[in-house]
């Protein structure tokens, strides 16, 4: 899964996306330090440890589903 389709701000986006991070499956391989040592911007690591955090919970196969609930509820992230 591409990290385009996890529904993260512009900001987070461009920070994995400046640092080669492309797929959600590498995102899944690092430990919460090695995210952290990607920038010290409190925001956008925050808003990357959660997705992490989601997408090791419903299954990145399983996220566009559960992304789309949360919407139609109100509630992402």
């Amino acid at each position: 899964m591409n990290i385009s389709e996890l529904n993260l701000s512009v900001r987070s986006y461009n920070l994995l996306h400046r640092k080669g991070i492309i797929e959600a499956e590498t995102l899944l391989s690092m430990t919460d330090d090695d995210i952290i040592g990607l920038y010290n911007g409190r925001a956008a690591i925050a808003e990357i440890l959660e997705m992490v955090k989601l997408l090791r919970e419903v299954g990145a196969e399983r996220l566009n589903e559960y992304l789309g609930s949360q919407r139609r509820k109100g509630s992402i992230l």
